[in-house]
């Protein structure tokens, strides 16, 4: 997302009145009603035939919960960039390479800012004053998205300072804080003779109003609204719900053919009984409480808006991939079940800013676009798709290099383009297998991946991709390749068969250096090592006296955010036995757990978050009855996890301990060099786990 920038560059400045395309200024924002009942379709009192615009001739439309044109369902998939429609960070050039690249993906909806304030450049440097050039960059893109076939949708202004937003409105008129924005009556007057310019203009490029032109699917009141009062949720959720209201009904009386949308992120109120019930999100506070006035359900619940929103983005809200799962089908059944209205994902995405942080990108990518196809999403699009020479992408750009990201994003384009699929013609999707003839090679290896074993039940597999978290990638049904450095790496293989339906698979190779010793393969399952509960494949040695033991951690299998494979020291092989432990997760770094005596709850700290992810050393140390657990990048230098008394007798158990925190689940993890462990080792499986050890 880009920032807004105070660039004060000369360009054409004028006042609403002599805006070209522009009849005067807004409506005036006083008559708007309040009857929740107004509806968006056409032949309400201000509906209108559709212009013709590029390829489009019919609007959207709703059908209940289905997104319509001429009365036949619709899916829509695109990407987010809202910068494309600001002059000063994207030229037409610019706008023509990134449409053109849209369409080349079957890209087939574009969601851009229809705003900007408070520089020279954008649309509205100051209250009431109007840039044209800035306008008839907003009209070439939307008359050129329409002429590639690509339908918009438009957010009116936005809860960051991405280009103005909120918080220019609020400075505008001396506020404080965004709260002003929605109780300030003169900062509303503003958003609202903004939208009502903009309805009313004439789009240069392709003669269409704005009001009438089909190209433009749906209109959001704002990208990611929120309010915090600080006073109480509930006084936020009011005052959110009345300015919803009052808008969506100012929209509604000066635009009856347009879709109208909230665009907020989707969290839920706490208020919200069902929520409570079933919500599997009870212990993440911040997508739950609903105290910025955000309730999925209750924001898009009024009869003036059309299409329910919601947006992804699991690296800040702390998400595992399950979790993300759930939180995609939940948003995407009540928009059906409780509200009876059409949906969409106004954005969703991962950081990387290297390339194997984009293979693991690619990864969530593929589960979040199986996720949309399973449940049918009405509309998704990907945030932060630039083009080339885009300023400040960041870490959450799609990049024109991006070749395999590009690729995911065009075939979920073909299985949009199929849908719906009538009863009894659905394409299955193809079953992807890996076969390597190594999973633990040294440098310099040659180590060869195929995929003959991979199979399509109702079809012929077309195309084989391959993406190796070292950033290298292939094509066809068998990919060698030469590691020259030490480490884990992720293989990925996305198979695709005639019918465009795709899968994915991942395994996982450990390369050593010459001579590092064994590599230990390490399945358990197990719900947790935490409080009463105890479940964990170990295997361990006996050791007497003092001691430690040191491991690479080269994987650990992403069952859950917090499954871990580490190193252990155990009184006994009872489930309530003294111990200690410091053990890495997938994703949120290393933690250490301990019990300090017999039938006491097992305890466990903060974790060290460098790093996040493996591979990671961990290293465990005994001395007396201290037991002390150590973390580190490469085994050099180390930062301890934590350190306790545990009542421990002279000879306990010591070892290489997994568990996958979900029940009945197995976890692989991966151990390479492992101090002084050896194979005559055996293997315990505490409490209600379940597992194996292999060693190579």
């Amino acid at each position: 997302m880009v920032s807004r920038r105070k660039l004060l560059q000369s360009g054409v400045v004028v006042s609403a009145a002599g805006l070209a395309g522009c009849p005067g200024g807004g409506t005036d924002a006083e008559s708007s009603n309040t009857d929740a009942a107004t509806t968006s379709a056409p032949g309400s009192e201000t509906a209108t035939q559709a212009a013709e615009s590029g390829q489009f001739s019919s609007f959207v439309e709703r059908d209940r919960s289905e997104l319509v044109v001429d009365g036949e369902p619709t899916y829509l998939n695109g990407a987010t960039n809202l910068a494309l429609t600001q002059p000063a960070a994207t030229d037409k050039e610019q706008v023509d390479a990134q449409l053109q690249a849209m369409a080349d993906m079957d890209i087939n909806v574009l969601r851009t800012a229809a705003f900007g304030s408070g520089t020279e450049d954008s649309l509205q440097p100051e209250p009431g004053t109007f840039n044209e050039a800035a306008f008839e960059q907003l009209d070439y893109v939307v008359a050129k998205a329409a002429e590639h076939g690509i339908r918009l949708i438009l957010p009116l202004t936005s809860y960051h300072d991405d280009f103005g937003g909120i918080p220019q409105y609020v400075e505008w008129v001396g506020g404080e804080n965004e709260a002003d924005f929605y109780l300030n009556d003169e900062a509303q007057s503003l958003y609202r003779d903004f939208i009502g310019t903009l309805l009313n203009r004439e789009n240069t490029a392709s003669g269409v109003t704005y009001k009438n032109d089909p190209a433009i699917a749906i209109w959001e009141l704002a990208d990611r609204p929120r309010v915090n009062i600080a006073d109480t949720d509930k006084n936020n959720m009011a005052v959110m719900q009345g300015w919803i209201q009052a808008n969506a009904n100012f929209i509604k009386d000066n635009d009856g053919n347009h879709l109208l949308s909230t665009g907020v992120e989707g969290q839920e109120w706490a208020g919200n009984r069902l929520w409570q019930e079933k919500s599997l999100y009870g212990w993440n506070k911040g997508l739950r409480d609903g105290r910025h006035g955000v309730s999925y359900v209750r924001n898009h619940d009024p009869g003036v808006i059309d299409v329910a929103s919601f947006h992804l983005y699991p690296e800040q809200w702390d998400l595992s991939d399950e979790e993300s799962a759930m939180w995609i089908e939940k948003h995407l059944r009540e928009a059906e079940a409780l509200l009876g209205k059409p949906v969409y994902c106004a954005g969703f995405n991962w950081p990387a800013d290297s390339a194997s942080e984009t293979t693991y990108r690619n990864r969530k990518l593929r589960r979040w676009y199986n996720q949309f196809d399973r449940h049918d999403a009405n509309a998704v699009t990907i945030a932060n798709l630039v083009g080339e020479g885009a300023e400040d992408s960041g870490e959450y750009a799609i990049t024109p290099d991006d070749d395999t990201t590009h690729s995911i994003i065009s075939s979920y384009s073909k299985i949009a383009s199929r849908k719906p699929i009538p009863a009894g013609e659905r394409n299955e999707p193809p079953t992807p297998k890996i076969e390597i003839s190594s999973v633990s090679i040294e440098t310099g290896e040659e180590v060869t991946m195929t995929a003959s074993g991979s199979s399509d039940s109702d079809g012929e597999i077309i195309g084989y991709n391959w993406a190796i978290s070292n950033g290298e990638s292939g094509t066809g049904e068998e990919l060698t390749v030469t590691f020259e450095e030490t480490g884990q790496y992720d293989i990925e293989l996305m198979v695709t068969d005639g019918g465009g339906e795709f899968a994915t698979t991942t395994r996982s190779i450990t390369v050593s250096g010459g001579g590092s010793g064994t590599v230990y393969t390490v399945k358990g399952s197990g719900t947790d090592v935490y409080g009463e509960t105890n479940d964990c494949v170990f295997a361990h040695k006996t050791l007497s006296g003092d001691g430690s033991i040191k491991a690479r951690v080269a994987s650990v299998e992403e069952t859950h955010g917090w499954a871990k494979g580490g190193v252990m020291i155990r009184d006994s092989l009872e489930e309530d036995s003294p111990m200690a432990a410091t053990g890495q997760t997938p994703l949120n770094g290393q933690q250490y757990l301990w019990s300090s005596d017999y039938g006491q709850p097992t305890e466990g700290n903060n974790p060290v978050r460098e790093p996040e992810q493996p591979p990671a050393f961990a290293r465990i140390e005994r001395s007396g009855s201290t037991v002390t657990g150590y973390t580190s990048i490469d085994g050099e230098e180390w930062t301890e996890t934590g350190s306790e008394e545990i009542e421990l007798g002279d000879d306990v158990h010591i070892g290489l301990f997994v568990m996958s925190h979900v029940e009945g689940t197995i976890n692989t993890s991966v151990f390479d060099s492992v101090s002084d462990f050896g194979d005559e080792y055996e293997v315990a499986e505490i409490g209600d786990a379940s597992g194996s050890v292999e060693a190579e």
